[in-house]
């Protein structure tokens, strides 16, 4: 079966969906060749009571196929599969006519091969799996799974997923699910529900989308509860909405990063004016800081309460240095949260940057050092730099560290080391957008001086 965006080979006798091949996805570093999923056991498979499936093919056509299976007992099946043209969704239907006893279960098992070999390392497998009376329960599972595990009640959508694809599955009312085990690489879960009974004719349906785990893509689909989206998410879902806007009129991702960060630089230069104001007052008050601290040496809490008493007085802050950073985090935080699954990243080059979404790798280490690994990263190194540059910026405009609480946090490179460390695994594009925030504070603090 095979559409513009998808491409299934399903089983002749097991009806089994055995490989997925999204077409307008590139493998690897094979430009050439389209990313497939395949594995030892199938994608999707339909099981009927505990019997070996034995189906016959009816029909089929590239959207379409449909299958049936017989039984002097238990009657006679039907199984069809339908694909979208507009949506890489799969469409499955089972159906029960006549038959003398009920059919018992009917289990649909869907499993996930991690097939992305351009995320690497940075990919990990895990389920998500939706319920509640709203459908804003989520619970979320690591791969490997050692052992069976039955999942809540009420789940109505099951997704397996690496880091930019996976398949959701949106089951019907009253279905059970479980985990599988699985070994490393693999992810599988299990919907069972009930079939046959005293209804002549009854009816499984599910809806399965195979693609990218891109909330936006998901949105289009209608999968958008596939994946947990929080009140940053939707912050930075805006930023990526307006990032990808970007990389549509520069034509690259990278140039788009940095306008991004310039731009929310920039509508925060107000608070960073402010910020450096209040640090000019500061050192206006240095002298008097000075007598303060020498007339009480011995007294450390008192010559703290005068401190405190005389940035009252003249209303600053000890830590107006820390306003920038601290309003910039949580859009930072919210940009990380909607990137991190944005498919438009995945491959997309800069520079001498091979892939936006992971780390820039210029060489490699015969050693591996700790929190670093055996990586040269220079991104995030030229980022402590330009941090530690914008920290002795700062503390030259605080007139010193003596009394003051935020140049003494601030001054040394104990903060940009700790953020060159922490950021050393990030995506190459987050670190990109920071340390574009920090050229862009230096440029707004040289224009206040």
């Amino acid at each position: 079966m095979e559409t513009q965006q998808l491409k299934l080979e399903i089983g002749v006798t097991s009806a089994a969906v055995r490989n997925a091949t999204l077409k307008k996805y590139h493998a690897g570093n094979d430009l050439g060749a389209s990313l497939k999923f395949s594995g030892t056991y199938p994608l999707i498979s339909v099981q009927v009571g505990s019997a070996t499936s034995n189906w016959k093919i009816i029909s089929t056509s590239v959207r379409k196929a449909e299958f049936s299976l017989s039984d002097a007992r238990q009657g006679q099946y039907r199984l069809v599969y339908s694909v979208s043209e507009t949506n890489p969704i799969i469409d499955i239907t089972v159906y029960h006519e006549g038959g003398s006893v009920d059919v018992g279960d009917l289990a649909l098992t869907t499993t996930w091969v991690k097939g992305d070999t351009l995320s690497n390392r940075n990919n990990p497998l895990e389920a998500v799996f939706v319920g509640g009376e709203r459908g804003n329960t989520y619970r979320r599972m690591m791969a490997p799974m050692r052992a069976e595990k039955d999942v809540p009640r009420g789940t109505s959508m099951a997704s397996l997923a690496e880091r930019y694809f996976c398949q959701s599955v949106k089951l019907p009312q009253g279905t059970n699910v479980k985990i599988l085990p699985t070994s490393n690489g693999t992810i599988a879960a299990e919907a069972i529900a009930s079939i046959g009974g005293a209804s002549p004719t009854t009816e499984f349906h599910a809806s399965i989308y195979l693609g990218p785990r891109d909330f936006f893509q998901l949105q289009k689909a209608g999968f958008e509860k596939a994946f947990k989206i929080g009140v940053l998410g939707q912050i930075g879902l805006v930023l990526v909405k307006i990032l990808d806007w970007t990389a549509g009129v520069t034509r690259n991702y990278g140039v788009a990063l940095i306008l991004l960060s310039v731009l929310v630089t920039s509508l925060m230069a107000p608070f960073t004016l402010l910020s450096f104001r209040s640090m000019k007052k500061m050192q206006e008050l240095k002298p008097e800081l000075d007598r303060i601290m020498a007339k009480h040496k011995d007294d450390p809490k008192k010559a703290n309460v005068e401190v405190f008493a005389l940035y009252k007085q003249h209303r600053v802050s000890p830590l107006s240095g820390c306003l920038p950073m601290l309003l910039q985090m949580p859009v930072f935080i919210a940009l990380f949260q909607a990137i991190s699954h944005f498919i438009g990243l995945r491959g997309a080059g800069f520079l001498w940057i091979k892939d936006l979404s992971l780390p820039d790798r210029i060489a490699q280490l015969p050693v591996t050092i700790p929190f670093l690994s055996n990586e040269v990263n220079l991104l995030p190194i030229v980022m402590a730099g330009t941090m530690y540059f914008q920290t002795k910026m700062s503390q030259k405009n605080m007139g010193g560290s003596s009394g003051n609480p935020t140049a003494q946090m601030m001054s040394g490179p104990i903060m940009p080391v700790l953020f060159g460390v922490m950021f050393y695994q990030f995506p190459s594009g987050l670190v990109l957008y920071w340390l574009t925030n920090s050229i862009m504070s230096l440029v707004w603090y040289r224009l206040a001086s």
